[in-house]
């Protein structure tokens, strides 16, 4: 799976995300290594969703953009709920692991009407 970009945000700030199968969209939301490539578990969630797993500020090719974000859980919130609009996603199923499943729960309590379900 390659990877794509989009710009979110009112600062149009790119965003780096792998995009597979077929279904309702869920949203994974990496752990402290980030992503490794499209991995094994996102194939399988694929098999029956439309996984997005983006890149958080911080993290791989988004490595240089934590200066733009405050670190803080409002901040990195509000960046996830832009990946959202720009992918034209009103809500998701959304995953997270380690500190995806913090931005995750903090997206749950912040915009609960755009989390479908969610697991941490």
């Amino acid at each position: 799976m390659e990877a794509s970009m989009i710009k979110v945000g009112p600062e149009g700030r790119p965003v780096t995300y792998f995009r597979a199968g077929t279904g309702a969209p869920l949203l994974f939301l990496h752990g402290l290594l980030g992503l490794q490539g499209f991995q094994p578990v996102l194939a399988r969630l694929a098999e029956r969703y439309d996984v997005i797993a983006p890149f958080a500020p911080g993290w791989g090719p988004a490595k240089d953009q934590l200066p733009d974000v405050d670190p803080g859980a409002l901040d990195l919130t509000l960046h996830h709920i832009d990946a959202l609009d720009a992918l034209g996603l009103g809500s998701a199923h959304v995953v997270g692991i380690s500190v995806g499943a913090w931005m995750a729960a903090e997206l749950a309590a912040i915009a609960p009407t755009r989390v479908q379900s969610l697991v941490l």
